[in-house]
């Protein structure tokens, strides 16, 4: 099978991980670029947002509808935590910690109380 028909055959079964399909992408990236036919970066990303099985069809809308796309590394990135965040989700004593990484992302993680202003300065 040649490079551009593994290209265009391209598929992710749903027992498939995601670093095994990017290493797939990146190894056909690879040899399309030796042979001088290497597609845009745009037409890769696509091409992987189609391939996706129907558990990331959240992450694929949202990649969609995004102004300016994800680049390749990005999107690997993003695919990744879309798998974490799914398996943390199918286990609900997990949900406390998904709410908890979220927050500690944004930087919204409480502060430790002692070490924060006096709440109850008239009992000293």
């Amino acid at each position: 099978m040649t490079t551009l028909d593994r290209w265009k055959n391209l598929r992710m079964p749903d027992n498939m991980t995601v670093a095994s399909v990017m290493q797939i992408v990146h190894e056909i990236i690879n040899n399309l670029r030796e042979a001088n036919e290497l597609p845009s970066d745009l037409i890769i990303i696509y091409k992987i947002l189609k391939i996706l099985p129907p558990k990331f069809e959240t992450l694929v809308r949202i990649i969609r509808n995004e102004q300016t796309p994800p680049t390749l590394a990005k999107l690997s990135v993003r695919l990744q935590m879309e798998v974490t965040e799914i398996k943390l989700q199918s286990d609900p004593h997990e949900e406390a910690f998904i709410f908890w990484i979220r927050n500690a992302i944004c930087g919204r993680h409480r502060h430790n109380l002692a070490f924060g202003p006096r709440q109850f300065d008239h009992y000293n």
